[in-house]
């Protein structure tokens, strides 16, 4: 199980007793962008990784982090900010 709490820490949990696994600072440990309101996104699972949305430039706005140790798997490499997940037409 990955949480993503306000402050921009994520943590790994085993589904047996809730004990942790690992977790990581987006905003100290990432370069991730520090907002007024607090982190407020959700991570999402894919196979043996997790992404989230990070808000650190130079690459780091976007993580993919592996679910056994929490170690980056994949990140943008640097310029455009953006990501197209989809295009509609």
């Amino acid at each position: 199980m990955v949480t993503a709490g306000v402050t921009g820490r994520i943590e790994c949990r085993t589904r047996k007793d809730g004990s942790l696994l690992w977790a990581r600072e987006l905003w100290s440990g990432h370069g991730g962008t520090r907002l007024d309101y607090g982190y407020s996104s959700s991570p999402l699972a894919y196979r043996d990784t997790v992404i989230v949305p990070c808000g650190g430039r130079g690459g780091k706005s976007m993580l993919a982090l592996r679910t056994h140790d929490g170690s980056v798997t994949w990140s943008p490499a640097g310029p455009p900010e953006r990501i197209l997940v989809a295009d509609a037409d």
